[in-house]
Parts: C-alpha cells; sequence; structure tokens
C-alpha cells in the first residue's frame, strides 16, 4: 500500500491559515507529517509547529537532507497518493453505561490503550487531580493540566469520545520525543516514558530544580512515592522494574511468576502487576522481527505470596500443575489423538471436493468445524480446571490475591499492526472494549479467545486496589445515570477533585451536545 503525503496547494493553505496556523507553520507541519508519519499524524505536527517550530525546522530538515536521494529514487518507481483534508468528525451524545472512547490520531491507538488504562486508577487519577495548575505555561504545567482535562473529559463527558492530542502535544518534550509521533512504539516503551514524564512534571512543579535528572534505570526510579507504589517491583538486589517478562515457554501467568521468583525474590510489589508477554523475537534468517501467535493463558485470580518468600509446599504444586506428577499427560494424548481425528477430515473432503459432490463437502467441513469447536471448549476447560486446582491448593498457604483487570491485544505483525485494551469493570463484573473511539461490552469467552494468541500486556490489581476501582466505577455510573448539577458536584467526592473550571466547562459541553 503507498504512503499517504499530503500536497501543498492554494487549498490547503487557505484551510490551514483559516485554521490560526501561519503559512510557515503549515509547511512545515506537512513536510514532517510527509517525512515521519502519514496523514493522520498532521495535527500533531501543527501543533508541535506552533510551539516548537525551530527544533521541528531542525528535525526536519536534517531528515530532508539524509533522505534526499532515496526519495527522488523511490518517487521514480511508485507515485504516492493524496490525502484530501476535510474535517467529517462531528460530536455525538454517546449511550449512557458506556465509556468515553479516544480518537486514534495517527497510528497511537497504543497511547490511547494507555491513557485508559491510567484513567482506570483511582489513585493515579486522583494524583493528577490533586496538582494545582499553575497557568505558567511552561512544559510541566500544559502536561498536568491537559492529563487533568483528558481525565475529566473521560470521567463525566457525554461525547462519544475525545481527543487526546494535546496531551501528546505537551509530552514531547525534545526532539528524540517528536521523533516517537507517528511510529508505532512499544507500550512498554511508552507507558514507562509516560509515567517518567508524569513523575518528571510533578517533581519539577513542587520542587523545582534544574539538577535533577530522571532516568528510569536510576535506583529510585520514580522520585514519587505514589508512583512507586502503584507501579514499582524491588528485588533483593535493590533493582527495580515496572514489567514483569512472561516468556511464551512459561505457557501461562502462574509459570510466569513461578520461573521468574522462584529463587530471587521480590522485596516489595505494587499495587498493580504489569506482565509483557514476549510474543517478539529476531529471526536471523529473515533479519526481521517476527511475531509469535503461540498460546498463553491468563488467570483471573492469582496469589502472589510465593515470590516475596520461601514458600516449600509450593515447589510441589507447580511440579503437579505442570503435569510431572499424576496423569495430566493423558489428557494431552487425547487431544492428540482427536486432532489426528480432526485432520483425517482433510483427505476425504478433498476427495468429495474431486467428484465435485458439493453437498459432502458441505456436510463434512460443518462436521469438521463441530469437532474443533468442542476441541477447543473441552482443552478450555481442562485448563481452567488445573487453573482451579491449582489457586485452591495455593490459597492454604497463601493470603495475597491479585485480580485480572486489563488487557492489552496487539493485531497484525511485528512491523505493523493496531493496539485496543480489554479492561475489565468489577462492578458490574463485565468486560469493555476499549478501541480507540468506540467502546463497547464484551463477553468473557471472547477475551480469553482473542488474548490466548495476542495479548501483550496484561495487568493484576491488588484486593486493595480494586475496592478502590469499585468505588471509581461506582461513582462513574451513578454520574452517567444523572445529569451533571452543581448539586451532584456537591457531593460527590470524584467530582470534587475535579477542577471547578473543568467541571462548568464539560457541564456547558454537555448541554450543547446533540444525539
Amino acid at each position: 500500500m503507498n504512503k499517504q503525503n499530503i500536497i501543498i496547494n492554494e487549498s490547503v493553505m487557505r484551510q490551514l491559515v483559516e485554521a490560526g496556523y501561519t503559512k510557515e507553520q503549515s509547511v512545515l507541519a506537512i513536510q514532517a507529517t510527509n517525512l515521519f508519519g502519514d496523514c493522520e499524524n498532521l495535527n500533531q505536527y501543527l501543533s508541535i509547529a506552533k510551539s516548537n517550530y525551530q527544533e521541528l525546522y531542525q528535525m526536519v530538515h536534517a531528515q530532508d537532507q539524509t533522505n534526499q536521494s532515496f526519495t527522488r529514487s523511490q518517487q521514480q518507481q511508485t507515485a504516492p497518493t493524496y490525502y484530501n483534508m476535510e474535517n467529517s468528525t462531528k460530536r455525538k451524545t454517546r449511550i449512557p453505561s458506556i465509556p468515553v472512547g479516544l480518537v486514534n490520531i495517527g497510528n497511537l491507538c497504543y497511547f490511547n490503550s494507555l491513557l485508559q488504562l491510567m484513567l482506570n486508577n483511582p489513585i493515579f487519577v486522583k494524583t493528577i487531580f490533586d496538582y494545582k495548575v499553575q497557568y505558567s505555561n511552561d512544559k510541566f504545567d500544559n502536561f498536568l493540566s491537559t492529563l487533568q482535562k483528558l481525565f475529566a473529559n473521560l470521567l463525566i463527558s457525554n461525547s462519544i469520545y475525545y481527543d487526546a492530542s494535546e496531551v501528546i502535544q505537551f509530552m514531547w518534550w525534545d526532539s528524540k520525543d517528536i521523533k516517537l509521533v507517528g511510529h508505532q512504539q512499544d507500550f512498554r516503551e511508552l507507558c514507562e516514558l509516560f509515567l517518567s514524564k508524569v513523575d518528571q512534571s510533578l517533581q519539577e512543579k513542587e520542587q523545582p530544580s534544574p539538577q535533577n535528572q530522571f532516568n528510569l534505570n536510576v535506583n529510585d526510579f520514580f522520585k514519587s512515592q505514589i508512583l512507586k507504589q502503584q507501579f514499582v517491583l524491588t528485588n533483593e538486589r535493590d533493582t527495580y522494574q515496572i514489567f514483569i517478562l512472561a516468556n511464551l515457554s512459561y505457557g501461562n501467568i502462574y509459570n510466569t511468576l513461578y520461573h521468574e521468583y522462584g529463587q530471587q525474590k521480590l522485596t516489595t510489589i505494587p499495587e498493580n502487576l504489569f506482565f509483557q508477554i514476549s510474543r517478539y523475537s529476531y529471526n536471523r534468517n529473515t533479519q526481521n522481527m517476527i511475531k509469535s501467535t503461540q498460546d498463553f493463558n491468563l488467570h483471573s485470580e492469582i496469589y502472589v505470596d510465593f515470590i516475596m518468600q520461601d514458600i516449600h509446599q509450593v515447589h510441589n504444586i507447580f511440579q503437579r500443575f505442570n503435569g510431572t506428577i499424576n496423569g495430566s499427560q493423558q489428557i494431552n494424548l487425547d487431544s492428540q489423538k482427536v486432532s489426528k481425528y480432526i485432520a483425517s477430515f482433510n483427505d476425504i473432503i478433498e476427495y468429495y471436493s474431486l467428484i465435485q459432490n458439493e453437498i459432502m463437502v458441505q456436510q463434512l467441513t460443518l462436521d469438521q468445524d463441530i469437532l474443533k469447536i468442542q476441541q477447543q471448549s473441552s482443552e478450555y476447560q481442562n485448563r481452567r480446571g488445573d487453573y482451579q486446582w491449582l489457586n485452591q491448593q495455593l490459597s492454604q498457604f497463601c493470603f495475597k490475591k491479585y485480580y485480572l483487570h486489563s488487557i492489552v491485544i496487539h493485531l497484525g505483525n511485528a512491523n505493523q499492526g493496531h493496539y485496543f485494551i480489554y479492561i475489565y469493570n468489577f462492578s458490574k463484573k463485565q468486560w469493555f472494549q476499549y478501541n480507540d473511539s468506540i467502546v463497547e461490552t464484551i463477553s468473557e469467552s471472547e477475551v480469553m479467545r482473542l488474548s490466548k494468541n495476542n495479548a501483550y500486556i496484561v495487568t493484576y490489581v491488588s484486593e486493595q486496589q480494586r475496592q478502590l476501582i469499585r468505588q471509581q466505577e461506582d461513582i462513574v455510573e451513578l454520574i452517567q445515570q444523572n445529569d451533571l448539577s452543581n448539586e451532584l458536584y456537591e457531593n460527590l467526592e470524584l467530582l470534587q477533585m475535579i477542577p471547578q473550571n473543568l467541571f462548568k466547562e464539560i457541564y456547558q459541553q454537555n448541554l450543547n451536545l446533540t444525539i
């Protein structure tokens, strides 16, 4: 597929000038879009051109000189298609009880997933709302104030979706950050960058110090104690991390914890556990990154005491769980027999295809599909039974329980694709799918079906965190079922956290929205 470029002509320039941009800003933004991103990234580069013209100018022209000869040769081979800019978006009223979505700004669907995840962390939301905006027009104040506006809109707006481009604009502080715009980046890298920006902004505004250096590899990781308690794991060697790497060979979350921390225990664990499933690897033969869709099973609840202390019974329990004790191998043998039986249908179907007996082909194909579904259901129930047995065994010695909260899905290959997130609503006992501007309910069976082969990031929350999330969910539901009012504002703590000027602004927007 050819990349879409924006052509600079009189019509395009007139639209941008009327929108409040100078000709110089418009030209530079279009050049950056064509060099680094796609047509959907234009709004981001317009914002950067307006606020940080010189730095973007240097980036564009340095890259342009580097790629000049390559671009000429490409133009001789393929003619680019051009994008006709027109505003076709229109705000509408969302359905009650369905959360607000986020517009996909270019290739930043993974950022939308991260923002929705952070919104569902009440402690993080409170930390952002507790910040007193200073209107100092510096990068730290701008970033935190736009985050406040984002969260307020996602919580109480009646719009179907919100545009988070302002947050993105004020998150990019230097040229290396700007290069991230419009490129498919890793969710883990983005999450760590985002949290470090929040940490730095809070510290700079509370205790300004030009000497402060923020690096994700320093021993204290975050300056903010709240962020540490929420996200950072510490091991016996006093090293820090946010993400637990889940190797596909482990097969499931419990084995990941057992193998990663069986020997070297953790000394502290946060309220949120983040797992990154290692689906990407480098293929030396093709010299490319490849993505694996190998099965990886998630558990709805996990006990985690054994990753912080030695519990001698745990080793034997995991041996039995993984089939090295007793008769789990029989299940695998039966499954193999069924697989061979299903495969045997292929030769018969091929025979009837050759003699053009369509009725038999359809019947046999249907029978084969039914067998496949039955096999998958049986395997799922067996795994579910094993997991339930493991949980029951661990509950005799463990007491610290965490709950599955969200799953980030990546569809596509290692070089390109699309992210969206499933988030569990504990109050409603219901999964929601946040796919950019489209938010909808989804069954647990469908969540697990797609997650088995495509889950990339998985998060669990502690019992204490789960209770706080439920409280926020209940309040949000109350807000969604009632019209915003001053009376509601005065009686709900969550609303009171929202700065009054923001509340009034969104309240007025809700009045102006049409169905």
